[in-house]
């Protein structure tokens, strides 16, 4: 919370409204009991998208292995059509 302070109070002038509505909501959300909180830092995002890049691309990557498989299958005659 206190990192939210500082930040917007470091805010221009241009930024200071919304960062200090920025500010009031999250005071109401840690005043809920219900409401988790969870911190997390630019490194921890960084990684997580790259790994939902990576995980995209091995799909992708099978898809077009299993697709050439099948093709070199019909070419050869090993599949059958059903």
């Amino acid at each position: 919370m206190s990192i939210t302070n500082d930040s917007v109070s470091f805010l221009g002038e241009s930024l200071q409204r919304i960062g200090t509505k920025f500010r009031s909501s999250l005071e109401v959300m840690m005043l809920c009991s219900e409401c988790p909180t969870v911190f997390v830092d630019a490194e921890t995002v960084r990684i997580s998208y790259v790994l939902k890049y990576l995980s995209a691309e091995l799909f992708l990557y099978n898809l077009q292995n299993d697709v050439l498989t099948l093709a070199n299958q019909q070419r050869s005659g090993r599949f059958s059509k059903v």
